[in-house]
């Protein structure tokens, strides 16, 4: 079959198309279906914000290591967008009071930059399905993107390749929790640690 030639007259029909043929099934075997994440790109792709994706393999857990912007980006996260003013300085603040914030100050602090809750969920899903290569690997964060939302600073976990869930059986749902600077202090706190503990009990319910 000759795929069609793709233009201006035809492109919306083309992937409308494709939403509903294939829109239900899942996205190379990931826990989003296929057009969750051509929604998910599309919005994205609509705004001016910055996309960064985490380098594997270098034992980085969301250290400060510096004030110099540049030991972040591209080192440990290579930016995909804007790449002749990446903001690395961005990096390096988000960083630096993640790891310097009080212990009284840090919910305050960081949920200018996250929403915690949903991150500690996040956390959690990857934890119950034995992610091995993913924000709690072995060698340090790898297979997401964060995506910083250009309008008012807030950061996103942006999660692929999944394709080694389940791989260790008895990986624990504690391991690479204290390495991850974020999760440490976020499990720190007794309101996220339920979250996360909440959402484990309700993935475990769903067996």
């Amino acid at each position: 079959m000759t795929s069609p030639k793709l233009d201006r007259s035809n492109i919306v029909e083309f992937i409308a198309d494709i939403f509903e043929r294939r829109g239900a099934e899942s996205y190379l075997g990931e826990p989003v279906s296929m057009s969750e994440h051509m929604l998910q790109g599309a919005v994205l792709a609509e705004t001016d914000g910055y996309i960064y994706e985490a380098q594997g393999g270098l034992n980085y857990h969301f250290d400060y290591i510096g004030d110099d912007p540049t030991l972040y980006i591209p080192t440990y996260f290579d930016p995909k967008n804007h790449t002749d003013d990446p903001q690395a300085a961005a990096m390096r603040d988000m960083v630096r009071t993640m790891n310097q914030a009080s212990d009284a100050q840090f919910v305050s602090a960081m949920s200018s930059y996250f929403d915690l809750g949903t991150f500690v969920a996040y956390a959690a899903g990857e934890a119950f399905l034995a992610e091995i290569d993913g924000l709690l690997s072995t060698s340090g964060m790898t297979n997401f993107y964060l995506y910083r939302r250009l309008a008012d600073n807030r950061w996103f976990f942006l999660p692929w390749d999944r394709e080694l869930t389940f791989t260790a059986s008895n990986w624990s749902i504690w391991a690479y929790t204290q390495d991850n600077v974020l999760l440490r202090r976020c499990l720190a706190i007794p309101e996220l640690r339920q979250r996360f503990m909440d959402t484990i009990h309700l993935l475990s319910d769903g067996i």
